[in-house]
């Protein structure tokens, strides 16, 4: 498992979709532009890594109570408040699996085909062979800024991204091993 703060992020990436959607030139005007970090986007990170051995361990969030993680060189406390975000996010996507189901896990989706610079790794994906189904989840911790799942009945823009990016997997081989490669 790579940390996740260390992965590559593309100009047209999933977690700024929003602001570039509404913004198209946002892109070439955030060029040259300094990267920082908050606290949040570090606890984040930090639950997500969490979040990411959950799945793939089979653990309940509460397995790590009182311990931290690494996040950009800095030590990250596990809080109980993310520990309850990243349960209701693992009880969600466990609620949803059914036997034949398959569930990729941080899974990097390739949208060159619709721009050569957009990819974005999905937190959790379920597909279902049985009926072809594709669910996309993305762990929302609810710190610093908040991001809805939906607004005004519409799915958030991530979201978009990465079924868009699932759909395009799965367009691409209707083999599931593939997909989950």
């Amino acid at each position: 498992m790579a940390t996740h703060a260390n992965r590559a992020h593309s100009a047209l990436g999933a977690s700024s979709a929003e602001r570039w959607f509404n913004c198209p030139a946002s892109p070439r005007l955030s060029e040259g532009m300094p990267n920082t970090s908050s606290t949040y986007a570090r606890q984040g990170t930090a639950g997500h890594q969490v979040a990411e051995i959950c799945l793939r361990g089979g653990y309940a969030a509460k397995r790590f109570r009182g311990t931290t993680q690494e996040v950009e060189g800095e030590v990250v406390a596990i809080t109980d408040e993310m520990l309850d975000a990243i349960q209701i996010y693992l009880d969600t996507v466990r609620r949803d699996y059914r036997p034949g189901d398959r569930l990729i896990v941080e899974k990097r989706f390739d949208l060159s085909a619709l721009h050569p610079t957009m990819f974005g790794t999905c937190d959790a994906v379920l597909y279902r062979p049985s009926t072809g189904e594709l669910k996309v989840y993305d762990l929302k911790m609810g710190r610093g800024y908040a991001v809805e799942v939906e607004k005004d009945g519409k799915p958030n823009r991530q979201l978009m991204y990465y079924a868009v990016g699932a759909a395009l997997a799965k367009e691409e081989s209707d083999d599931a091993e593939t997909l989950l490669g």
